[in-house]
């Protein structure tokens, strides 16, 4: 487990829970598309906050370099040790999402558990945003909002065919 600053732990921690609300929100309306496999669907579900988890810690990452490089006590050579950990935590931590992801893939056998993923990943790269987005400023921030909001939609629109999918799938069970 990765060392956080009780400040970093309060971030992560409260994305975690705000996200965990948010998910079973979500994924709990359409528990039709769970009906086929609630197996892979609770597991699809468990890697979601593990893959939430590790981008939050990439954000919170980026955000303890940019406040060690903002002290200004350093010199060049500190600066490039930093860079050099930074980048080493960060591509761990990416490859974690990057398995977690590869997994949840892998969970997803039906159209219904595919929107599933779809869902999850796009929220948990919106809670990853959303913490960085606490301490951006200027140019970066404008670009943080207009990625939130294209997750925005690209989530409004996974929901909105999950519903249409469970209800054609519904009308398929009672055609029986």
């Amino acid at each position: 487990m990765n060392l956080l600053s009780f400040e970093n732990f309060e971030m992560l921690s409260e994305s975690a829970e705000t996200f965990n609300r948010e998910l079973d929100n979500i994924l709990n309306e359409n528990i039709g598309a769970a009906l086929g496999s609630p197996i892979k669907f609770t597991k699809i579900k468990n890697n979601a906050k593990k893959y939430q988890q590790a981008l939050v810690q990439i954000a919170i990452n980026n955000l303890d370099f940019e406040k060690k490089k903002a002290a200004g006590n350093l010199d060049k050579e500190k600066v490039n040790v930093l860079k050099a950990a930074n980048a080493q935590k960060n591509q761990a931590l990416r490859d974690k999402a990057d398995s977690i992801s590869t997994r949840m893939d892998q969970l997803a056998t039906s159209p219904g558990l595919k929107k599933v993923a779809s869902i999850a990943k796009n929220k948990s790269k919106m809670a990853a945003a959303e913490t960085a987005l606490k301490t951006a400023e200027g140019e970066e921030a404008k670009a943080l909002k207009l990625k939130i909001q294209g997750l925005n939609q690209k989530v409004a629109a996974d929901q909105q065919s999950l519903k249409d999918y469970t209800k054609s799938d519904d009308k398929k069970t009672d055609g029986k």
